[in-house]
């Protein structure tokens, strides 16, 4: 199998690409006009508590968005060489962690997102915005997971191919007279 997966992933990249480049190169929105950046941008330029606040509280904002986009690039690296893998495992496991890490990410992420948007602290997706994006990369990990458990399957022998069924077959039939007594 492993190109759904291979597609899901390279999805997954494009998606992250955009908040990796906003954070490291654009950290106070100076691309704002992009239309790259049509739907907002999480560039910390953009919260008004970071354009507000002194010095000492933007270079700790400034630090931990450095720190996220360094992280989802890592993560986008590592989720690259589990796509790109031969081993049925590490491609299974690559989907699973994935599902998992997509769905606790965006479960805790929840509550900050509304609070921010609802005292309109910044200007990005609406909520069912974000719920439907949300919904549709944990669908697209969950079939990636699915794609991927009939190859880890046959890989532990715990699922044998059809071929390989009539291949054992056949050779059961040609062998049966030769191990018997009276040849």
């Amino acid at each position: 199998m492993g190109n759904f997966l291979k597609i899901c992933v390279w999805i997954f990249v494009i998606l992250e690409t955009n908040p990796i480049v906003q954070l490291w190169f654009d950290r106070m929105n100076d691309w704002a006009d992009s239309p790259m950046f049509e739907h907002g941008s999480l560039a910390p330029g953009t919260f008004q508590a970071h354009l507000q606040g002194d010095d000492s509280i933007r270079r700790l904002v400034d630090f931990f968005a450095v720190w996220v986009a360094s992280h989802k690039f890592m993560m986008v690296m590592f989720v690259l060489v589990g796509a790109y893998s031969s081993d049925a495992h590490t491609r299974l496991f690559t989907c699973i962690t994935m599902l998992l890490g997509s769905s606790v990410y965006f479960w805790q992420q929840a509550g900050i997102y509304d609070s921010i948007y609802s005292r309109q602290e910044h200007d990005t997706m609406t909520s069912s915005q974000l719920a439907l994006t949300v919904a549709g990369i944990v669908i697209m990990w969950i079939a990636a997971t699915v794609s991927e458990c009939l190859p880890f399957l046959q890989a532990n022998g715990w699922l044998s191919t059809s071929n390989n069924n009539q291949e054992s077959v056949h050779a059961n039939d040609t062998n049966k007279g030769r191990n018997s007594k009276y040849d």
